[in-house]
C-alpha cells in the first residue's frame, strides 16, 4: 500500500520545462466529512517550471450527491473546477505569511496540492442544488412532490382556516344586487 499523500510534489522529481500530472485519490484524503462523494477525485495538471518557480494549470473533478433544495430529492453533481497557480518560495519578507490569492509557498523540497485542491472543490460545490429548473418543490401543506404530480390537497380551500369566518359577515363576500 502506498502511504504517500496524494498531490505532494518532490520538486527534484520535477523536471525543468513542461510536464503533466495525472493524479486519482480518494476523497477522504481531502477530510471534507460533510459531502457525500460518489467518485475519487481526478486530477490532471499541466506544469511548467522555471527554476523555482512552478506554473500549474489543469482541472479537478469528481461526483457528489446532494438534495434537490426545492423537492428533496437526491440528484448527482459533477463537480469541475479550473486550477491556476503559481508555486514559488517566500521571500525573506513573505515567511509566515499567507500567500496570496493564486500563489502557493514550497520550501525548495516539497509542494502539496492537495488544500488548493480541497478548497477548489468546496467552492464548486452548489450551494442551492435543483434537479432541473423547473423543479416544483413540495406542496406546503401536504409535503407531496408537485415535480412529481399534483398534490392530494389541490382541491383544499386555501389560506388560513381561522379567517373564514370573517368571510361571513356582511360586505366581505360578493356584492349581490340590489343589496345596499
Amino acid at each position: 500500500m502506498d502511504a504517500r499523500k496524494p498531490l505532494r510534489l518532490t520538486l527534484r522529481d520535477v523536471p525543468q520545462g513542461e510536464s503533466t500530472l495525472s493524479e486519482e485519490f480518494s476523497a477522504g484524503d481531502l477530510d471534507v466529512v460533510e459531502v457525500d462523494f460518489l467518485a475519487p477525485v481526478s486530477v490532471t495538471v499541466e506544469l511548467v517550471r522555471s527554476g523555482e518557480q512552478l506554473q500549474v494549470r489543469g482541472a479537478v473533478t469528481t461526483r457528489i450527491r446532494q438534495r434537490c433544495v426545492r423537492c428533496l430529492e437526491e440528484i448527482d453533481t459533477e463537480i469541475s473546477m479550473p486550477v491556476e497557480v503559481v508555486a514559488r518560495r517566500p521571500t525573506e519578507r513573505e515567511r509566515g505569511d499567507d500567500p496570496p490569492e493564486g500563489m502557493l509557498f514550497h520550501d525548495g523540497k516539497e509542494l502539496s496540492l492537495l488544500q488548493e485542491v480541497r478548497e477548489l472543490i468546496l467552492l464548486g460545490i452548489p450551494q442551492t442544488p435543483v434537479c432541473r429548473p423547473d423543479c416544483a418543490g413540495l406542496c406546503p401543506h401536504c409535503g407531496e412532490n408537485r415535480s412529481s404530480g399534483a398534490c392530494r390537497c389541490a382541491d383544499r380551500p386555501s389560506g388560513d382556516p381561522r379567517w373564514r369566518a370573517l368571510e361571513k359577515l356582511p360586505g366581505s363576500g360578493p356584492q349581490q344586487e340590489g343589496s345596499s
